[in-house]
C-alpha cells in the first residue's frame, strides 16, 4: 500500500514527508523500488522527519533527493547526526518544532526555533542568516515543486 502511494506520489510530483522509526533500510527499499530503474528518473520531493541518525543513512535519503528535518536533538547532536547535517549541507537541512509532548506554545517554538538555527548555524560553520536563508529557499522549492 504504502509503495503504490509512493508511486502515486513521484508521479505527480507531490511532497512527500517521512516519519521513519526503526525500519530504514525496509522504507529505502520502498522508495527505491517505487522510483523504478529509469536512470535519471525524478528524485523525490520530500523530508524525512525528525532526522537523528548517521551519515550514512543520511547519504542513503539525499541520495534519493529528500531533504532532512532535524528538531529538538540538534541541541545537543551525536557526532553521526553532526556528520549527516555536515553531508547534507545548508540547502538540504529543514528545522522543525515538535516538542516533548507535541505541543509548544508559540514563544517555547520560536526559542526552540532559534537555538536549533544556531546549533546548525554552528555545525555548518556558516552564518545563521545565511542559514535561514537557504532553509527559506528550500522550504519554497519543496513547496512549489
Amino acid at each position: 500500500m504504502l509503495g503504490a502511494q509512493l508511486k502515486l506520489a513521484l508521479r505527480r510530483n507531490l511532497l512527500v514527508n517521512l516519519h521513519v522509526r526503526k525500519c530504514h533500510g525496509l522504507m529505502l527499499k520502498i522508495l527505491r523500488e517505487a522510483a523504478g530503474p529509469a536512470p535519471g528518473a525524478r528524485p523525490w520531493r520530500g523530508i524525512v522527519h525528525n532526522f537523528t541518525f548517521s551519515a550514512e543513512l543520511a547519504q542513503s535519503y539525499l541520495d534519493l533527493g529528500l531533504c532532512l528535518s532535524v528538531g529538538r536533538h540538534v541541541l545537543r547532536p551525536s557526532e553521526g547526526l553532526r556528520r549527516a547535517l555536515r553531508m547534507a549541507g545548508a540547502q538540504r537541512v529543514l528545522l522543525e518544532t515538535d516538542g516533548e509532548d507535541g505541543v509548544m506554545s508559540a514563544p517555547e517554538a520560536v526559542a526552540q526555533l532559534k537555538a536549533q538555527l544556531q546549533a546548525v548555524a554552528a555545525i555548518l560553520q556558516i552564518r545563521e542568516t545565511e542559514l535561514a536563508q537557504r532553509m527559506a529557499d528550500t522550504a519554497m522549492r519543496l513547496l512549489k515543486g
